[in-house]
């Protein structure tokens, strides 16, 4: 596997440093994935869980896990962008889940 130098300024790097830090993921690995995501390097995969995600297989959260999203719009862009419809749940479920919310507060 090459190697590159790439340079970044010191906030960058601290930033980049604090990152790996917490999430455990090494700086070339983090780097690798980004790189990937960016050329569609890792497209199917991202396909796969987009797909999953629309049919509801798979809930928002664990399809942005799966994907490196930290925002919920970001993955409705992506399916959208993927050829897929938002996913969405019948008037039954969807009441249910507005009770369940509301007795929360």
């Amino acid at each position: 596997m090459p190697n590159i130098t790439i340079a970044l300024d010191d906030d960058i790097h601290r930033r980049a440093k604090i990152y790996s830090a917490k999430t455990g993921i090494s700086l070339s690995k983090a780097f690798r994935e980004y790189v990937l995501s960016v050329t569609d390097g890792d497209a199917d995969a991202s396909n796969d869980v987009i797909s999953r995600y629309a049919r509801l297989e798979v809930s928002a959260k664990d399809a942005m896990s799966a994907l490196g999203f930290v925002c919920l719009e970001d993955l409705m862009c992506a399916t959208v962008c993927s050829g897929f419809s938002l996913p969405h749940v019948d008037r039954k479920v969807a009441d249910s889940m507005v009770r369940a919310a509301l007795k929360g507060t």
